[in-house]
């Protein structure tokens, strides 16, 4: 019997991006929705709806996800409860969380890198 040659793709991704402030949380596993991703990825820190998109507003948003996803394994994690580091969050995702969010995520505590 032949064996073929064994296939293989490099492919370059970013370091693991730590949001949390503090290591417990409580988070819920999603599926994100193809319009969640720019240029293949959703960045962890990113505001998430509970159905897997990027959340518009306080209306819509569940949790923050916390760690990057890409398009091609589209399942991760959305904190719901705990503490997220405001700093890494918004400076890694893109995206600033303003206080109307952050009034409709009570069980996230938000904390700037230099209250540590």
């Amino acid at each position: 019997m032949a064996k073929a040659p064994m296939k293989n793709t490099l492919e370059t991704v970013s370091g693991n991006v730590e949001i949390l402030y503090k290591s417990d949380y409580e988070g819920e596993a999603v599926t994100l929705d193809t319009a969640a991703f720019s240029d293949g990825v959703c960045k962890a820190g990113t505001p998430m709806t509970r159905d897997g998109q990027k959340a518009t507003g306080a209306e819509d948003v569940f949790g923050i996800l916390l760690s990057d996803v890409y398009e091609d394994r589209p399942q991760g994690t959305v904190v719901y409860m705990g503490t997220i580091n405001e700093s890494i969050a918004n400076t890694h995702s893109g995206v600033t969380i303003d206080t109307a969010m952050k009034a409709a995520m009570p069980r996230i505590t938000f904390m700037k890198e230099e209250e540590k």
